[in-house]
């Protein structure tokens, strides 16, 4: 029995396992009592109604499906045509099973009846799809039917490809002449079927009023008079989805000579909710990132066997393994490739993005009960001042209480800290990976280093790590730097808010030049 037949089976009906253990958690979670999200009209006489809760019930959809029932039907036609294709690969199964059974007893049982089994829970997954007609459920039945698909070409590809006196393109050409054309047959099915159900859309194309979001003169500027106005994110393909297709419309978008708010596509709810939660997207990212980090090392790794294959087999007697090697190299990049990419729309268009959002709200919020303080500089030196005149009864200073007051007094340092200081948080998204992913590759790299210099490798990484204190040290002086040219740029546009409030009186009394010389002493100091 060819082992890797056997490997193939095995991890065919662990996908099985892992897929309808999911199914079975999702379901779970599905049947749990959900609180509203919007507070009930019926019940706003009868309560008093929070100040803050700015929630509406159109904040939580992502838009009026189009011709819902004309997209129901095409997606019922094209799962029917899956679940013919499902039928025939389990047809095929079956009689590969009963042929096996027949000429080799129980030699090879197991491993048939690990891939009868998948076939048939696919099969399953793709009946009791036909029914659904709510994007949820689609998109489930979906994304699960597409992963399995995939598995299972990847799988049959490298069995195909794997060099052996046992495999299948060896032993059953000889041998089982029937047996081979079932088993290419099926595989040819899998990647029809997965072809077909990785580019089925999700859902129907949504349109969203723009009158609850835009003003109307917004509106009236819009050029982009398309009914189907909400961005391709919701009903994307898995395909699409992956290799983020869904934007080619925000793409095409460059070539006109302008381009209004109102042209672009609607964000859908996830990005227009009130209320937004990322630690399942910040753990996904982590996921990703723990993923990613040993497959940086893959492509080194298959280069360098297949150069070992070069140099002892200068014949090419056993070109197998070259096209292993090959393959492998090719696979390891589009899956980093991938991965990274996946990790950084996280961090780019989810975290950051909702965490900018956040930040700013609680800015703003507080802008609201601040005090209005003519400028920094003078409520810096009265608090000097008083310091100076008044301690404590235990005798410490109310500086540092008085500091931290003042340091939101500024109009100045609010716009600091909603422009600049709450970008500089929010990169802190690209970074947050750093975290899970350098261990790993710190681990990995050492141990491939090991395994070609041998014990050579540590006397380099001795000296890395000799020249860590150094970096250290240069990170400081950046540090430091970064943080005189903060308060370099606080007191510039500070200044520059005290000419702006009073530049009439700047023009009566022909101040300029005097000004315009504190000026540029405050971007020297910035710059220098």
């Amino acid at each position: 029995m060819p082992p890797h037949q056997l490997l193939l089976a095995e991890a065919l009906v662990g996908a099985t396992i892992l897929s309808s253990f999911t199914l079975f958690l999702a379901r779970s979670q599905q049947q749990k009592i959900h609180l509203p999200t919007v507070q009930d009209a019926s019940l706003a006489d009868d309560v008093d109604q929070d100040p803050f809760d700015v929630t509406k019930p159109e904040d939580f959809i992502d838009g009026e499906p189009i011709d819902e029932d004309a997209f129901w039907a095409k997606m019922r036609n094209r799962k029917l045509l899956l679940v013919l294709l499902s039928a025939t690969i389990l047809a095929f199964e079956g009689s590969y099973l009963g042929w096996s059974a027949y000429t080799n007893g129980q030699n090879m049982l197991a491993e048939h009846v690990f891939r009868t089994v998948f076939a048939l829970y696919i099969g399953i997954l793709l009946v009791r799809s036909v029914g659904q007609c709510t994007i949820d459920h689609h998109s489930e039945s979906a994304i699960h039917i597409t992963a399995l698909t995939f598995f299972s070409c990847v799988l049959h590809f490298v069995v195909a490809i794997l060099p052996s006196s046992d495999s299948i393109s060896a032993h059953s050409m000889r041998e089982l002449p029937p047996v081979l054309a079932f088993w290419y047959a099926v595989t040819v099915l899998y990647i029809l079927t997965f072809v077909i159900i990785g580019t089925t859309p999700r859902g129907p194309p949504l349109h969203f009023s723009p009158s609850l979001i835009y003003s109307q003169k917004t509106i009236d500027d819009t050029t982009n008079k398309a009914y189907e106005n909400v961005c391709g994110l919701p009903g994307a393909s898995v395909i699409d989805y992956l290799w983020f297709s869904y934007v080619t419309r925000v793409v095409q978008l460059g070539k006109s000579d302008s381009v209004e708010i109102g042209d672009l596509p609607i964000l859908p709810r996830k990005m227009r909710a009130t209320y937004q939660f990322y630690r399942v997207r910040m753990n996904l990212q982590a996921i990703l990132a723990a993923s990613a980090a040993p497959m940086w090392f893959a492509s080194p790794f298959f280069v360098r066997k297949l150069i070992a294959y070069l140099e002892g087999d200068p014949e090419r007697l056993d070109k197998g393994w070259g096209w292993v090697y090959a393959f492998g190299q090719f696979a390891s990049l589009i899956v980093v490739t991938q991965l990274n990419s996946q990790m950084w729309y996280i961090a780019t268009s989810t975290v950051q993005t909702r965490l900018r959002t956040q930040l700013n709200t609680m800015l703003f919020a507080k802008t609201l009960v601040r005090k209005d303080v003519v400028s920094s500089s003078g409520a810096s030196t009265s608090v000097e001042k008083n310091d100076k005149k008044s301690k404590n009864a235990d005798g410490e200073s109310n500086k540092d209480k008085d500091e931290e007051e003042n340091e939101f007094s500024s109009k100045a340092q609010i716009m600091t800290l909603m422009t600049t200081d709450v970008d500089r948080v929010a990169e802190i998204s690209f970074h947050l990976f750093a975290i899970t992913d350098s261990p790993i590759e710190i681990v990995v790299g050492t141990a491939l280093l090991y395994s070609m210099l041998g014990v050579s490798c540590f006397i380099g990484l001795a000296v890395l790590c000799l020249f860590l204190p150094l970096n250290h040290f240069a990170g400081k002086v950046v540090i430091n730097a970064q943080d005189n040219l903060m308060k370099a740029r606080d007191e510039r546009v500070s200044l520059m808010n005290e000419i702006l409030g009073g530049i009439r009186m700047l023009k009566f009394m022909a101040w300029e030049r005097s000004f315009e010389k504190r000026v540029m002493k405050v971007v020297f100091s910035a710059i220098w």
